[in-house]
């Protein structure tokens, strides 16, 4: 996979965090986990120790297995972290969803995808490139030759 230059060695998430590691050792399996409760069978992001539907403790990290869809991006042109524009130039922001856990929302990074293409609910893929043992950062390219 082509290398994307995504984060400086100084700002890299902290994948010991007890409340995020579940979803960190997902990555590097090369999947997406989110906490799910398993009271009222609801996913929820962020994490966070009780469900925020109908606080129940009884929580589970599981993987999602339906279609990643664009949400909503932006491609952001203009200068306004010299540091990032140095890095890389140009970058977009998108918010992803996964139909099996509607209203959770990642935040990431589109590849491989011209911007002309992009459409509200277009089906992605994650890919996963990994920063070293410990990180896997994922990131969605949209799935070839799908409209919905």
């Amino acid at each position: 996979m082509k290398e994307y230059v995504l984060f400086s060695p100084e700002r890299l998430p902290d994948v010991e965090n007890k409340m995020w590691a579940a979803y960190w050792e997902g990555t590097r399996q090369g999947e997406i986990r989110l906490p799910k409760c398993l009271s009222c069978n609801k996913f929820h992001f962020y994490p966070c120790w009780l469900c925020p539907f109908c606080h129940s403790p009884n929580i589970e990290w599981q993987a999602l297995t339906s279609q990643a869809r664009l949400f909503t991006w932006t491609y952001v042109r203009r200068k306004l972290n010299p540091v990032i524009f140095k890095l890389r130039g140009p970058y977009n922001i998108a918010l992803v969803e996964y139909d099996e856990a509607p209203g959770c929302h990642f935040m990431t990074n589109l590849v491989e995808f011209q911007l002309e293409d992009l459409y509200i609910r277009m089906p992605l893929e994650a890919v996963f490139q990994k920063i070293d043992d410990k990180i896997a950062i994922p990131l969605y390219r949209p799935v070839k030759n799908k409209k919905s």
